[in-house]
């Protein structure tokens, strides 16, 4: 337990973990069903999910002594879930996990973004795991990868023609209202040189 979270190790194939959270969803929309019939406002989570090496032991002296993990395998996963809340995701995970998936197919799910973590010098590529609620990003998802590919191409006109229209559509979608505000800038300031489409979250 780490204050309101969890951190969950899975020591066998990556997609264990992509279950688990799946499973975890599932008990979580059971949970809020139950609120909602007493009259509570329903929770929501966030879980970021990365493949990698970790460094496990025993911590702390002979009166008090407790396991713990630490690595940037760890630091980033919790960064992930974070970023949920920014892009208005459920599950976010790495390109690390995202590169061992066996079966692409087999789960929904589409690019996010290429970040820069606070702390953290080099960047890396996100994918959201789209759940059963988010119909509107599973239906939008052919158009949302264009305007990716063009954002990327440095086309801005073209990634911000797609993303105004998938605004009209989706208004819940949090990441292709960023992505319009981002192009937005970009078209109005220009970028830096080298561009190469990270962006730098400065804050956890």
């Amino acid at each position: 337990y780490m204050g309101d979270g969890l951190m969950i190790l899975f020591p066998g194939e990556v997609e264990s973990g992509i279950r688990s959270a799946i499973s975890i969803l599932e008990g979580v929309k059971a949970f809020n069903k139950n609120l909602i019939t007493q009259g509570k406002e329903s929770i929501r989570v966030g879980i970021g999910i990365n493949y990698g090496e970790v460094a496990f032991g025993i911590i702390g002296s002979e009166y008090r002594k407790s396991g713990n993990v630490i690595s940037d395998t760890v630091n980033l996963a919790s960064r992930m879930e974070g970023l949920t809340k920014y892009y208005g995701s459920t599950v976010i995970i790495s390109e690390y996990i995202y590169k061992k998936i066996k079966n692409e197919s087999s789960y929904p799910i589409r690019y996010l973004d290429r970040v820069r973590a606070k702390g953290k010098t080099k960047p890396v590529r996100i994918y959201e795991l789209i759940t059963e609620e988010e119909k509107d990003k599973l239906e939008a998802i052919e158009d949302f990868k264009r305007g990716i590919y063009y954002y990327l191409a440095g086309k801005f006109d073209k990634s911000l023609k797609i993303f105004e229209d998938l605004n009209n559509l989706y208004k819940n979608d949090k990441a292709v209202e960023i992505y319009r505000q981002r192009i937005e800038e970009i078209l109005k300031n220009g970028t830096e040189e080298n561009w190469d489409g990270t962006f730098d979250h400065l804050s956890k």
